[in-house]
């Protein structure tokens, strides 16, 4: 972060915030990635990165939607125009993850059609979006199972879900095993249920 504050450039630093922020993210500092997310809104449109300020901006609106603590700080604006901007950003990363985060934030985590049909629609784009987009594909596979109420394309989610994690990062690796976890925990066989969740 400090050689990308020194060079000056608009671009390398919302590229170094972003990837300091999901840091952040991942180990659950809600508040200070969520500050970070927002300098790197702020840099990727100064240096006309929008892939970077559609995905930053997404996000920023799950950060501070699902932290309920007093730093929660407020909602990002701009939601219409990130939209307008990741429509014009078909096949890549950033509007893939847009639409994943937007669909597990509010209003859209209480309204299982739209969550439904934002995970869909970062799926579509999962088709061209190449290697870079396989973890994410994954991602949205299981967020999409979640929120889905037929049972039979439930499962075929979870399936889909699981082997696509087992193939990127492995059998045990933590994202696998999440994955075969809600399958388990899907299972009408409540015996079967048991057993799988005692093996993961």
């Amino acid at each position: 972060m400090a050689d990308a504050r020194e060079v000056g450039d608009p671009g390398v630093l919302a590229e170094a915030l972003l990837l300091e922020a999901r840091v952040l993210l991942e180990v659950h500092e809600k508040a200070a990635g969520a500050a970070l997310l927002r300098e790197a809104v702020e840099a990727a449109f100064t240096a006309g990165a929008d892939e970077i300020a559609v995905e930053a901006w997404g996000h920023l609106a799950w950060a501070t939607s699902t932290n309920d603590t007093e730093s929660a700080g407020e909602p990002p604006e701009g939601r219409a125009i990130i939209l307008a901007v990741a429509s014009r950003l078909s096949g890549r990363v950033g509007p893939m993850s847009l639409y994943n985060n937007l669909a597990m934030s509010e209003p859209y985590a209480s309204d299982r059609v739209a969550a439904r049909e934002l995970l869909q629609r970062g799926l579509a784009l999962s088709t061209t979006a190449g290697h870079s987009g396989r973890s994410l594909r994954a991602t949205l596979l299981v967020n999409l199972a979640n929120v889905e109420d037929d049972p039979t394309a439930r499962g075929r989610l979870l399936a889909e879900a699981t082997a696509e994690w087992a193939a990127i990062a492995g059998p045990e690796h933590p994202r696998t095993l999440r994955a075969r976890g809600i399958q388990a925990v899907d299972l009408p066989d409540l015996h079967r249920s048991a057993q799988e969740l005692s093996q993961i």
